[in-house]
């Protein structure tokens, strides 16, 4: 008997601090209840303040405290998320609380998003919160790496990221789960750097040295050289600029030497001189047909 009464009074012992943290809760959920129905208006509570707080309070118990955070934010619609959510709703609560009505846009209310935090984690939620359609299909295509990359870059550098996963120069590049780690590792400044050098990343050899140690590639130390295919258009227009400049800059050179060496008193002289001779000539045509005229009437008056 005595046994007994000793269980029974250990196990209220256990009980008091579950209880306990309970009442807590129910608390909690009930401030946030009310606070939902004045902030939504008491048409979004509509079994009533008393009915929406023990949801809140029960979805709290199986997810955590966050839950209470997710639903102050986004009222019925983020409790109801969460209630959708499974055994994700921990995940969807926590990931409401920092991100908002996109954790449910992006998420909840789609099965392929759910799909990829069930199998991604958290992590994956956060990419699709923050790069929103772009990420879902590099995530489904290339797994963790990409998960990882595009949770530590802004959106122009997920759009970048996504243009090369769309239009295969990742794969052009090769081994690109490795070089997404590498975005994972170093952010922005290494997608950025991929983005403008995805051309000479192509070559193996370059591919390597960078993934070894990507670090003084991004922070500029290192320079990466160009492959040679790249080369010849660029050497055809150092040399065809000066090429193509070379004939005016000959002519104005051969102009300039011809006009210090002349002797312009001489050239003047002449072209006075020619002038002269052609008024000259012109003046001897003129007066040519009177003294025909005269020479024929004077042959007349000897007949």
């Amino acid at each position: 008997m005595r046994v007994s009464v000793v269980f029974i009074v250990f196990a209220m012992l256990l009980m008091q601090p579950s209880m306990a943290l309970a009442d807590v809760r129910s608390k909690a959920a009930l401030e946030v209840a009310e606070y939902v129905a004045k902030k939504f208006g008491k048409e979004a509570v509509k079994d009533g303040v008393e009915a929406f707080s023990k949801r809140v309070a029960s979805a709290t118990a199986k997810h955590g405290d966050e839950v209470l955070r997710a639903v102050r934010k986004l009222g019925p619609r983020g409790l109801h998320a969460v209630e959708e959510a499974g055994e994700q709703g921990g995940k969807m609560a926590r990931l409401i609380s920092a991100h908002g009505d996109d954790a449910v846009v992006w998420i909840a209310k789609r099965p392929s998003g759910m799909a990829l935090l069930a199998k991604h984690g958290e992590e994956a939620g956060v990419a699709l919160c923050k790069h929103k359609s772009i990420a879902e299909p590099m995530i489904e295509k290339l797994g963790e790496p990409a998960v990882r990359a595009l949770t530590q870059v802004g959106p122009q550098s997920g759009r970048r990221l996504a243009i090369m996963a769309e239009t295969g120069e990742l794969a052009k590049i090769g081994r690109s789960e490795q070089l997404l780690s590498v975005v994972g590792k170093y952010g922005d400044a290494a997608a950025n750097f991929i983005w403008n050098h995805k051309g000479a990343l192509a070559v193996s050899a370059t591919l390597a040295a960078f993934l070894a140690d990507p670090a003084p590639f991004i922070d500029g130390t290192v320079k990466l050289a160009e492959p040679i295919a790249e080369v010849p258009g660029k050497l055809v227009e150092s040399v065809a600029a000066p090429l193509a400049k070379a004939p005016a800059d000959a002519v104005a050179s051969i102009s300039g030497e011809v006009a210090k060496r002349t002797n312009w008193t001489i050239i003047l002289g002449l072209v006075g001189i020619g002038g002269l001779a052609v008024l000259y000539q012109r003046k001897l045509t003129r007066h040519r047909p009177a003294v025909t005229e005269t020479v024929a009437s004077s042959a007349v008056k000897q007949e």
